[in-house]
């Protein structure tokens, strides 16, 4: 029998005396009552929610919440669920009004009989029972959209509403109720006779109509009542949400349905073998669980901004997966509304486009490789360019110098000497002494100018011998080494050991060393400074490297450097020194590198292949 029509049997006693509590309970020992106990309004109150008991039988006096505030939470007025029985010991004749105000059903002084108590609860229960027959008997619905059958023990249609009939007519087979009735009920019947209840819910098929039947057997009334309702429609849905689930279920592509918030509802398979979060491990969760950290929150604050206002979001997420591999998808997210054009859910489609990210990576990867290429070797050729440029100069100069130095020569050396004689034969006065001394001075810069632009054309008739580069750079640190000390300039060494002898000209080589050691120590501060000179072997080159501590040369003036007749030098210098040098170097096969910052001195690392050449 439904909650309605049937009793619990259940007693809730709320009593804080224990001894009373006590002797309640073994007064009802012996009657078939589920009893739980209470010892203040409060915890009785709930235990009342929770258990929905027959009976309460309930103290006045109580810690907490006293009886009549329970009663008054309780409001029997309006809920007539259970009977209330008091039992008290300030039992005067207002407390005795006030509780039938309340709707109890009994009233006891204390102290009482078991006999007394039993008695009241047999009625109050007898009483509440005949109750809820009425009320079930009433509660049958005569009057519903759907149709409604009782069947008494002998198998008769007792009752049946229009909504029956009309089924029947639209189906167009009359009055036949018992298409109604299911294919066993004789077997049911029979379970009436042996007043089992039951209650049997079925679907079944009059036509191409399909209905869902609560069949419920009731003993105590005699009666099998069919409660049917048509469920045709449904079922069609059903149907197609079955296709529906299917093809989510089955789809090559992810698709999510989260709350608003977020909140993972669903995923289908795809998704799990893609991020290889089960379902059970995503549903309930955030979709930040797939975040990567790769993304900027600038994308994540579109989406939503687009998704809340209603609005469509198509893109590409960078996620990771469970295992921290990181995937790419192309996402498309879009609201759900409900029948008042709400947005209650969100649902994401996706595609796993990592291997196509990943070829368009690798397609980046190899233009920006390509165009790399294409500019090293765009550099290479432009260097060789300015190589052949500068050679050409070098040349033309070698040529013009030739001449000039043929011409100059001879005439510088004729002034000189007649000055010398003018110098040393003739008295002068001091100032006349000092114009002679000075033009003599003017002849050898002169003559050094036209001796250096004499080895433009290869001064040296040497050929190519194998030398031990340490020993030339000791031969001319050797005539240098009096100027070092005279100008407070340290003068430090570090030698590879073993190196292999290459074929040079060796009086070249010298006059490269000693153009270099000339510029490093003009470099110095009138303070000194230091010089190092170090040798190693790096792969299949010989590299010198010459550091001056001095001022160090400006970024614009490296470029120039190597340009006949350019110099950094304030007053002195031909500017023809690092020309000349550079020209021999690369005669060799090797190159001259710079390296400086102003303030902290430069670096000059001159280049030479270890074979007969090798070109660098």
């Amino acid at each position: 029998m439904s909650k309605q029509a049937r009793l619990n049997n259940k007693i809730l006693i709320i009593e804080d005396e224990p001894l009373v509590m006590e002797a309640v309970r073994n007064f009802l020992k012996g009657e078939a009552y589920d009893i739980f106990t209470a010892e203040n309004g409060q915890d009785g109150l709930a235990l009342y929610n929770k258990e929905n008991p027959d009976v309460i039988i309930l103290d006045l006096e109580l810690p907490v919440m006293d009886g009549f505030q329970f009663l008054n939470h309780l409001n029997l007025s309006y809920n007539d669920s259970c009977s209330v029985l008091i039992i008290t010991g300030y039992g005067n004749q207002e407390n005795i009004k006030k509780c039938y105000e309340y709707g109890i059903s009994g009233f006891l002084r204390k102290p009482f009989n078991e006999y007394e108590l039993r008695g009241l609860v047999k009625h109050s229960i007898a009483l509440k029972r005949e109750q809820r027959k009425a009320e079930y008997l009433a509660s049958f619905p005569k009057i519903s959209l759907n149709p409604l059958l009782e069947v008494n023990a002998s198998g008769e249609i007792t009752f049946y509403n229009d909504a029956a009939i009309n089924v029947l007519n639209e189906l167009g087979v009359n009055k036949n109720l018992k298409l109604f009735l299911p294919e066993n009920i004789n077997e049911i019947l029979e379970e009436l006779k042996q007043e089992k209840e039951a209650l049997i819910s079925r679907e079944t098929q009059i036509k191409d109509r399909i209905f869902d039947e609560n069949i419920h057997v009731i003993p105590q009334f005699g009666v099998v009542r069919i409660y049917t309702r048509d469920i045709t429609k449904r079922k069609q849905a059903e149907k197609q949400l079955v296709k529906l689930q299917t093809a989510v279920e089955q789809s090559p592509s992810i698709v999510v349905i989260t709350d608003v918030n977020g909140n993972v509802e669903y995923v289908n398979p795809k998704f799990s073998e893609l991020t290889g979060y089960t379902a059970e491990e995503t549903i309930g969760r955030n979709l930040y669980i797939l975040k990567s950290g790769r993304q900027s929150n600038k994308i994540y604050k579109e989406l939503w901004d687009s998704i809340n206002e209603g609005f469509e979001w198509h893109g590409e997420l960078h996620n990771r997966k469970k295992s921290g591999e990181f995937y790419w998808e192309s996402a498309s997210i879009s609201p759900i509304r409900n029948k008042d054009n709400v947005v209650i859910h969100f649902v994401k489609v996706a595609e796993d486009i990592t291997r196509r990210k990943n070829t368009e990576e690798e397609l980046f990867k190899h233009h920006h490789k390509l165009e790399d290429l294409v500019d090293k070797r765009a550099g290479e050729l432009k260097k060789t360019y300015e190589q052949l440029i500068h050679s050409e100069k070098l040349s033309a100069i070698g040529k013009l110098s030739a001449t000039i130095a043929h011409e100059f020569n001879n005439p510088i050396f004729g002034i000189a000497n007649v000055l010398r004689m003018i110098k040393n034969e003739l008295e002068m006065d001091p100032d006349l002494l000092n114009l002679v001394t000075l033009s003599l001075r003017e002849c050898d810069r002169l003559s050094e100018l036209v001796s250096r632009l004499k080895e433009f054309h290869r001064p040296s008739s040497g050929g190519r011998l194998y030398a031990d580069i340490n020993i030339i750079i000791d031969e001319v640190a050797a005539l240098m080494i009096k100027t070092f000390q005279f100008k407070n300039i340290t003068f430090q060494k570090n030698f590879a050991a073993d190196l292999p002898l290459i074929k040079v000209v060796p009086d070249q080589i010298k006059q490269v060393i000693l153009n270099m050691l000339n510029n490093a120590e003009q470099a110095m501060p009138k303070e000194g400074g230091e010089i190092q000179v170090s040798t190693k072997i790096n792969n299949k080159f010989l590299n010198i490297d010459i550091y001056d501590s001095g001022a160090g040369i400006k970024d614009d003036d490296i470029e120039s450097l190597f340009e006949p007749f350019f110099t950094t030098k304030k007053a002195d210098g031909t500017g023809l020194g690092l020309s000349v040098s550079y020209g021999i170097i690369k005669d060799h096969g090797g190159d001259i590198k710079v390296s400086s910052k102003q303030g902290k001195g430069a670096t000059f690392t001159i280049i030479l292949p270890l074979n007969d050449f090798v070109s660098y």
